[in-house]
């Protein structure tokens, strides 16, 4: 479940609370504040206001959870957001990333060129040039961004670009995990919630499964990595802060060990 998604429920519901949002790339955190289904504030770090709506929905690779508690801080000073003129962005923010992700399946993927980038191509600039031989056919994105002087948003949508005009190409993107490899996970994730949550952690991993797209696991062959992303996303958004920061900490170790 996508955070305008996960949003537009919460709206709906009329709730109160505070979603909490993490930049996977650089680990800053945004909350967003509801009140009654409207959005109340909105900061990022040190960013408050229109800078901060900007900047979070420029946010790609994302972990979301929610809490109907809201935190204790003054927000009396804080202008307040246009609820449904932020929500119309953010659908449109969330169709752009979807598209995003179908090119770039994760920060992980390697791109290589295929073709020498020429200016004559309508809309190729020095920034493309430079990623384009940043990539290497060996560098992932993530390395292509922490060594470059752009933005997430700025590198995605550049190679977003050299593919669609065939000048580069997918080489590898994260490992499924498939047969055993897929159960193991699967178990050891309800294992791991159940020390957390007690009981209900099953109660929580269906209607995670429910919200992505399937009611039983055993009908996915594999599990790649953006859909383990969507999983515990929706398993975050069940569960309080603490846990979902324990949760998100604890499924990246394990994809490490099965790198």
């Amino acid at each position: 479940m996508s955070l305008y998604e996960a949003m537009r429920h919460k709206l709906d519901e009329k709730a109160s609370g505070c979603f909490y949002v993490t930049n996977d790339t650089d680990g800053r955190e945004g909350r967003i504040i509801l009140d009654h289904g409207k959005i109340r504030a909105m900061l990022i770090e040190k960013e408050i206001g229109s800078e901060s709506d900007h900047n979070l929905l420029k946010w790609v690779n994302i972990s979301v959870s929610f809490s109907d508690k809201i935190p204790n801080i003054d927000i009396s000073a804080i202008r307040a957001i246009d609820t449904e003129k932020f929500m119309n962005v953010l659908e449109k923010a969330d169709v752009r990333m979807r598209a995003v992700k179908k090119i770039i399946p994760g920060n992980d993927a390697v791109f290589r060129t295929v073709r020498t980038p020429s200016p004559r191509y309508e809309g190729f600039d020095a920034q493309k040039l430079q990623i384009s031989f940043a990539l290497k056919g060996e560098n992932t994105v993530s390395q292509v961004i922490n060594t470059t002087d752009m933005t997430e948003t700025e590198v995605l949508s550049a190679i977003c670009w050299l593919h669609a005009h065939g000048l580069i190409e997918l080489v590898s993107a994260s490992e499924s995990l498939s047969g055993k490899k897929k159960t193991d996970f699967l178990n050891a994730f309800r294992e791991r919630l159940a020390d957390l949550i007690g009981p209900v952690a099953d109660m929580v991993m269906e209607d995670a499964f429910e919200s992505i797209g399937t009611d039983n696991p055993d009908h996915l062959d594999s599990l790649d990595k953006p859909l383990i992303m969507e999983l515990k996303n929706a398993v975050c958004q069940q569960i309080d802060k603490k846990d979902a920061g324990i949760v998100n900490e604890w499924v990246s170790e394990y994809l490490k060990r099965e790198a």
